[in-house]
């Protein structure tokens, strides 16, 4: 789960400025976190606020996204239970085709923004 939330922190620490203020490029299409190590991750977040992971190892974890106060925030739990929520405004307005390089406690990973659910 250290991988996962490694993962997370790296997907939400972004750079750049948000081009609009939702999620609707990212709906249907699949979020490719590739870290410095090469390890993947992948993030399908769906329009009803869920949204699924699927780690480096090939484990599942569920959690739930919400926009409020110009941030998307994203929650699930560790490998314990314990909540864990990160928030980010720098996610809001991308789409397919966009890329970035995010700094995560793991060194820099590669995010991507891959049309549909692959």
């Amino acid at each position: 789960m250290r991988v996962f939330t490694g993962a997370l922190v790296g997907l939400f620490a972004l750079s750049g400025t948000a081009l609009a203020g939702d999620l609707s490029g990212i709906f249907g299409n699949t979020i490719v976190i590739t870290d410095a190590n090469g390890a993947i991750t992948s993030v399908l977040i769906n329009e009803d606020n869920t949204y699924t992971a699927k780690t480096p190892d090939g484990t599942e974890v569920p959690g739930t996204w919400e926009v409020a106060e110009g941030q998307a925030c994203f929650n699930s739990a560790d490998a314990e239970g314990n909540p864990v929520q990160t928030c980010s405004a720098d996610i809001l307005g991308k789409g397919p085709g966009d890329s970035w390089t995010a700094s995560g406690e793991n060194g820099d990973s590669t995010v991507t923004v891959v049309e549909g659910q692959g």
